[in-house]
């Protein structure tokens, strides 16, 4: 699945882990899914699918498929977010080939970048939006 090969490749490349502060407090890899979970340490990478759909082809449904997928780093300061953000970047745009689960990457875009503060809790967000075309490994 597309979301466990994500997970995996960045929870391996050094630049991230260098990024979002492995070794961590909370034993995690500092990548998680969807929300990170409550009181986790800063930095962090949160990724989100937010669309996809399925290539038909004149046969029908075909196996190529494209989901966006948005990264958000997470930081106390605006430089430890921006420095997750490039290192999630410079790994994953532009990535071909397989993901540590099978998934076949056939190509991955920059669509869209963004900058936030979050005034109540004091964190920066350094976000990116991609568009992964991929078929599922066997």
């Amino acid at each position: 699945m597309l979301q466990t090969g994500i997970e995996a490749l960045f929870s391996q490349d050094p630049a991230v882990q260098v990024a979002v502060g492995v070794p961590r407090s909370d034993g995690f890899s500092g990548v998680f899914p969807v929300q990170m979970p409550q009181g986790a340490p800063l930095p962090a990478l949160v990724y989100t699918r937010i669309a996809g759909h399925e290539i038909d082809t004149l046969d029908g449904r075909g196996e190529l498929k494209v989901s966006r997928i948005q990264f958000s780093a997470y930081a106390a300061h605006y430089g430890e977010a921006d420095a997750a953000a490039i290192a999630a970047k410079e790994l994953f745009v532009g990535f071909r080939g397989d993901l540590p689960e099978g998934t076949e990457i056939d190509n991955v875009m920059l669509v869209l970048e963004n900058d936030a503060f979050d005034h109540t809790l004091k964190i920066y967000q350094v976000s990116f939006d991609v568009e992964i075309w991929f078929r599922n490994g066997s």
